[in-house]
């Protein structure tokens, strides 16, 4: 039920049998009222819960003329906790004064790291400019996500291409990748649904501003983070293959928008589940949330030849908190992961897997996320640590790729039969891959018409016979290969590290690796 709760404009959504709850306190009768006509609220028992943020204040003012200049962040945290399931939609809503939008940047980050951009640098179309000089004021509501059943949100670049005036509507916009050279206007939208589903929703949730040049000032004065699911959470009980309480059986059972989790303190204490054959599909729509990749190691016992986990196309899981190792396939691809959806694995360890491709993980026409992790002594015949295949986009953000078998090439993007396939690489160590003749990371075009590509940044490349390879093959044009900046090689990387930032030919002395029970 809705109750007035005595101011005007204010009110507040209490629990109801239908299973819903949600809250709105300071004149946000708007968003109310917008979650209600998309049915956020009241459906079908599911959940909607608004957080609200703290840690209001001014942005610090860019450092210098931009853009990318950027200064401190102003943070605005959400403290998310009871939540059962796993993320199925997300929204945030906020109010701030900036004088010159095209300044900002701002972007969602969840609790296991993944972020979304909802915009940076508004309205740029070459390499210099400053972007839309449209003002943020605190007056309007700007709630950003996706289409709501019945709501259609608005291009943000189109709201904000307005001059110098103010963006004062209180609407529903939808996110857009950053203004740079090139990039179109209205700019592409992009998906918070696509990046945090299947996370888990419990944490601290942060909205981070940020501006990127000096001068035009401003504040965050209110926001509020939307998240609504319809899950149940599945317990695993014991470290059985099969049977009640098993991992097998959660993963029957679970339906879209709910998590597996494992239950304490029976997982405190380091258990192995010894996998007789290969368990169901990962559900579609489920987050898999492990206690430690120190504390669960899910493998394939010695019968049979089979992977540990496999993704089908159209489908979005996560897999985080466990070791996955020993899987099996020589004669297919994907001996630990094989993915064709998207797929996230967050703070795991892929080890010891054995394929004829992409040994560890195989990405073929999906979209990865790998944060947090490591892919170490794996084997394949093609892309021995993981491999990034046709149609295919992964990031793979502060991980370690190390020490594979097979071709020992520890990071393989490759795109086939016209086909494009591309690797955002950040903050990450590619390193002791294959011994004498590793490869660290291998971009390979193949046949007309087919591009592969890689962004590379902040990321150490220490591989003995080659740190970074591009290849080409059979008519196709040359795999693109850009660096970003503040990247070392212990070779000439064959010239695809060009930032005054990168250094190549260093030395990079490194313990070999070791669990630290971290």
């Amino acid at each position: 039920m809705f109750g007035w709760n005595g101011e005007k404009g204010c009110v507040e959504a209490l629990s109801s049998e239908d299973g819903w709850q949600a809250r709105a306190l300071d004149g946000r009768a708007w968003l109310i009222g917008l979650l209600l006509t998309a049915g956020l609220l009241v459906s079908g028992g599911a959940q909607a819960q608004i957080f609200s943020g703290s840690n209001y204040g001014p942005i610090p003012d860019g450092t210098g003329n931009g853009p990318l200049a950027y200064g401190a962040p102003r943070d605005i945290r959400f403290n998310v906790g009871g939540l059962i399931g796993s993320v199925g939609q997300a929204r945030v809503f906020f109010r701030a004064n900036h004088s010159w939008v095209g300044d900002l940047k701002v972007q969602l980050i969840a609790p296991d790291g993944r972020a979304h951009l909802l915009f940076e640098r508004s309205g740029a179309t070459t390499p210099t400019s400053g972007g839309f000089n449209a003002n943020l004021v605190s007056s309007a509501q700007y709630l950003f996500g996706n289409d709501f059943t019945g709501v259609s949100g608005t291009n943000w670049w189109t709201a904000a291409d307005i001059g110098d005036n103010d963006i004062a509507t209180a609407d529903l916009f939808t996110p857009v990748i950053s203004g740079d050279n090139g990039v179109a206007n209205p700019a592409p939208i992009t998906s918070m649904d696509a990046t945090f589903g299947t996370g888990d929703p419990n944490g601290v949730w942060t909205l981070r501003f940020e501006d990127g040049w000096v001068g035009d000032t401003g504040d965050v004065t209110l926001a509020e983070l939307i998240l609504p699911s319809a899950g149940v959470d599945r317990l695993v009980s014991n470290a059985n293959d099969t049977g009640t309480g098993s991992l097998r059986e959660a993963m029957s059972l679970a339906q879209a928008g709910d998590a597996i989790r494992f239950a304490l303190p029976f997982f405190n204490t380091p258990r192995t589940i010894n996998l007789q054959s290969a368990l169901p599909l990962l559900p579609d729509g489920v987050g898999i949330f492990g206690p430690g990749a120190h504390l669960l190691t899910v493998r394939r016992d010695s019968a049979g030849e089979f992977r540990i986990f496999e993704l089908a196309s159209g489908t979005q899981a996560t897999i985080s908190g466990m070791t996955i190792a020993n899987g099996s396939v020589p004669t297919l691809q994907g001996g630990g992961i094989f993915s064709s959806g998207r797929l996230t694995v967050i703070g795991s360890v892929i080890r010891d897997n054995v394929a004829q491709g992409g040994g560890g993980i195989t990405n073929l026409q999906g979209d990865l996320t790998l944060l947090r992790s490591t892919v170490v002594g794996n084997s394949a015949a093609f892309g021995a640590g993981v491999r990034i295949r046709n149609n295919a986009t992964a990031l793979i953000d502060n991980s370690t790729i190390s020490a594979q078998g097979g071709d020992r090439v520890g990071l393989t993007v490759i795109a086939q039969g016209g086909l494009s396939s591309s690797l955002i690489l950040r903050n990450s160590t590619l390193t002791d891959t294959g011994g004498a003749a590793g490869i660290g990371l291998a971009v390979q075009s193949q046949g007309a018409g087919s591009l592969a590509s890689a962004r590379i940044s902040n990321s150490l490349f220490a591989t003995a016979m080659s740190t970074i390879v591009g290849t080409v093959a059979n008519g196709a044009p040359p795999p693109v290969i850009l660096s970003e900046g503040f990247n070392l090689a212990t070779d000439g990387a064959n010239g695809f590290l060009t930032q005054s930032s990168d250094r190549t030919n260093g030395n990079a002395p490194m313990e070999p690796l070791f669990d630290h029970g971290g």
